[in-house]
C-alpha cells in the first residue's frame, strides 16, 4: 500500500493514510469534492485491511464539517470499526474539536455513542494555524 496524501483545500482537508496504518484528516469538509475524496480514502481502508496489519492510528481534526460530510465520516468510521470487529484490528483514534465550540463537541459524542466505537474526544486549544500551519498532533507539514 502506498501513501495517500490529498491536500487541503478551503473547503476540503487534508487527508494522509500511510502503510504503517496512521490515518490523519484535518480542516474543513463542505466541498464539492468531498465525497470523491472519502471514497478514494474508503479505497485505501479496503486496502489496508486487504494487507493483514493489525494496527489503525486515526486523527480527526475539523474544523468544521456538513451534513453531506459527516455521512462520509459515519461510513469511514463504521468501516474502521468492521477492521476491529472482524479483522482484529486493534484502533486508536482521536477526534479533536475547537476547544470551547460545545455544539461541536457535543456533536462528535453524538456521533460516537451512534457509531459505537469507542474513541477519545479531545478539545485542541490551538486548532488549524493555517491550513496545515505547526501543529502538536501527529501530523506532517
Amino acid at each position: 500500500m502506498k501513501t495517500l496524501e490529498i491536500s487541503a483545500k478551503d473547503a476540503s482537508p487534508f487527508i494522509r493514510f500511510d502503510p504503517y496504518g496512521k490515518l490523519q484528516i484535518k480542516g474543513k469538509s463542505f466541498g464539492e469534492d468531498i465525497i470523491y475524496q472519502y471514497s478514494v480514502l474508503m479505497n485505501k481502508i479496503q486496502e489496508f485491511a486487504a494487507s493483514g496489519k493489525k494496527s489503525l492510528e486515526v486523527y480527526i481534526y475539523l474544523k468544521y464539517f456538513n451534513t453531506v460530510s459527516l455521512r462520509c465520516l459515519f461510513d469511514l468510521v463504521t468501516a474502521i470499526k468492521g477492521l476491529q470487529e472482524k479483522a482484529g484490528v486493534k484502533v486508536r483514534m482521536e477526534w479533536n474539536y475547537i476547544e470551547g465550540d460545545d455544539s461541536m463537541k457535543e456533536e462528535i459524542e453524538e456521533f460516537k455513542n451512534e457509531i459505537g466505537l469507542d474513541f477519545q474526544v479531545l478539545p485542541e486549544k490551538d486548532f488549524l494555524g493555517g491550513v496545515m500551519g505547526e501543529c502538536n498532533w501527529k501530523c506532517v507539514s
